[in-house]
């Protein structure tokens, strides 16, 4: 039993070793992300108000231009929220997993553990509501989109350099994809050897009170669910994100 709490203890300071070392190289990821994005609107912006309206002759304005791109942001902002805001359900439901083994530090109190059972219950049903609101956010986004399609439909060149203008704005793009699929790697080993950490935080306290394993299991098995909802909750985040970026 020392052993393998001294393995475990091993493992867990690696881990924070680890994750402190991925946070610091999320950090500069994100921040080199935000400016590439900063460059890649500007361009946009400059593109759109040097072009003219093929209806009318007439170049479109800076307010309307400012406009498009600031629902286009605000869209963006919507669905990270949603995002940020599973990623915080999926947490509180750890949380109440660790609350619970930390019941072993004293007399096992069956009023809190009901506690936490109904705010599992709860949780589950906010994944459920975030779901819904996820569909209504989709919704608007895809105006979003329609309206950013139809101007670009109507956008063409009245400059010698918009040849070079757009070569640019491919680069951009390719500079953002790769860097938004190098965030989203990133993040992805956060929260893995986040996770990694707290489990093995978690078997070192089963390991010394065996008649937890059981309640254990039947708390995973509420907590798979919950999963299930967080992982569709991503996917359609994703899906979206792909939409407005190839739109």
């Amino acid at each position: 039993m020392d052993d393998k709490t001294a393995q475990l203890v091993e493992e867990e300071r690696t881990t924070s070793e680890k994750l402190a070392s991925l946070e610091k190289e999320l950090s500069e990821r994100e921040s080199e992300w935000n400016e590439l994005n900063t460059e890649f609107t500007a361009l946009k912006q400059k593109i759109a108000i040097s072009s003219v309206n093929c209806d009318n002759g007439e170049r479109f304005t800076a307010e309307e231009v400012n406009e498009l791109l600031r629902k286009e942001q605000e869209t963006r902002e919507i669905l990270d929220d949603i995002r940020l805001e599973a990623i915080r359900k999926r947490y509180f439901l750890k949380k109440i997993v660790k609350e619970k083994t930390n019941l072993v530090e004293g007399p096992l109190d069956f009023g809190e553990y009901e506690i936490m059972c109904t705010g599992t219950e709860n949780n589950l049903e906010v994944v459920k509501q975030l779901k819904q609101e996820t569909k209504i956010y989709v919704k608007k986004s895809e105006e979003v989109i329609n309206i950013l399609s139809h101007l670009r439909q109507k956008l063409h060149s009245s400059q010698s350099d918009k040849a070079t203008a757009k070569e640019k704005e491919t680069q951009l793009e390719d500079e953002l994809k790769e860097m938004r699929n190098d965030l989203f790697q990133e993040k992805m080993k956060y929260t893995n050897m986040n996770e990694k950490n707290e489990e093995l935080q978690h078997k070192s306290i089963l390991l010394q009170h065996p008649r937890l394993l059981q309640d254990h299991k039947e708390l995973q098995e509420e907590n798979e669910t919950a999963k299930k909802e967080l992982e569709n909750l991503k996917n359609t985040y994703k899906a979206v994100m792909k939409i407005i970026w190839q739109s």
